[in-house]
């Protein structure tokens, strides 16, 4: 958004995303998914925290990249 640049993103099935994850890891040198990235998605596993986590934790809350810009006036 910052950039004006928006990505491209694929709804693919499930056994569709195997074939083509396997084969980018065959071709590319740093593919940007792995078979290890899909089972990480499908292992269901409760990978989320609280909301209030960062703040409870550390102390304070987290802000988004454009509102950080924003308050430093870039």
């Amino acid at each position: 958004k910052t950039i004006d640049k928006r990505r491209l993103k694929l709804h693919l099935p499930m056994p569709l995303m195997r074939a083509a994850t396997a084969t980018m890891q065959m071709v590319l040198p740093n593919p940007p998914a792995t078979t290890a990235t899909l089972e990480l998605f499908t292992a269901g596993l409760d990978n989320i925290t609280a909301l209030d986590a960062v703040p409870a934790r550390f102390g304070f809350q987290p802000k988004s990249l454009e509102a950080e810009l924003q308050e430093h006036g870039i």
